[in-house]
């Protein structure tokens, strides 16, 4: 994953596992037992294809002890000091990782896909958030939506829409506010990347114009100014038919007060 921005060292890596892998196929009438850890998310990836007989146990209820804490473990050892670190920070998780975990398994219930894949595109959703490439960004997006069922979509309310942008952002480490209340209203959105901040305003069935209309108007991304850090306003519009973004547009947020 370190390299999946870097495609000749990423093929050079895979390239050295799938050579150790091949051999542990040939060798499988003298292994009685071979167990891996840390990569069940690739496991059904070109990667193994040398190695296709592996059995993915990481939510097998047989395995659940087998690494890790139990919940009888957590509870029994560590109850007093989650309770006093909940306290002094406030949390309503043990950590973060802990809350990101949770918000991937969400991700994960709506896609209805196992949680380990869509890790992938949430990082890629990271680094195009952090490279200001929103037209890949956008890709991603869909690709989120892609695997949703068409019978979740049947309601067709806005607020999906954005609770599943809200658990991706949110689950890959992004600090994200949601409903964020300005003077003037409240944006659906605000995305912190280390150089950015992005202003969203989601649309159904509407334009991406009227998106950004309303954050001008509402004046959105304005407590957000002179923090040495560009502001982008973001309108995305979706399509309940297509279950897609139908339509986008970017503009810096001072830019687009002057359009106003």
């Amino acid at each position: 994953m370190d390299y999946i921005d870097d495609l000749e060292k990423a093929e050079e890596n895979r390239d050295i596992l799938k050579g150790f892998f091949s051999v542990l196929k040939d060798s499988a009438p003298y292994l009685g037992f071979f167990l891996i850890t840390g990569v069940s998310k690739f496991s059904k990836v070109s990667l193994f294809s040398d190695l296709n007989n592996l059995e993915d146990i990481t939510l097998a209820p047989s395995a659940a002890t087998l690494t890790g804490y139990t919940q009888a473990e957590l509870e029994h050892h560590f109850e007093e000091p989650f309770r006093e670190m909940a306290k002094a920070e406030e949390q309503d998780y043990p950590t973060l990782e802990v809350k990101d975990t949770m918000r991937q398994h969400l991700l994960a219930a709506f896609r209805q896909t196992p949680v380990t894949d869509s890790q992938p595109v949430l990082i890629r959703i990271k680094r195009a958030l952090d490279k200001g490439d929103l037209e890949h960004f956008i890709e991603l997006v869909n690709t989120l939506f892609a695997s949703i069922p068409h019978q979740i979509f049947l309601q067709r309310q806005e607020a999906f829409f954005h609770a599943i942008l809200h658990l991706a952002f949110s689950g890959i480490g992004l600090l994200v506010q949601s409903e964020v209340s300005t003077a003037k209203g409240r944006a659906d959105t605000i995305v912190h990347t280390k150089n950015r901040t992005y202003v969203m305003e989601f649309k159904l069935d509407g334009s991406a114009g009227s998106a950004l209309q309303q954050i001008r108007e509402k004046r959105y991304g304005s407590p957000f100014l002179g923090k040495d850090k560009e502001v982008i306003a973001l309108g995305i519009n979706f399509s309940s038919a297509d279950k897609k973004v139908a339509e986008w547009q970017a503009v810096p947020y001072e830019e687009l007060l002057v359009e106003g």
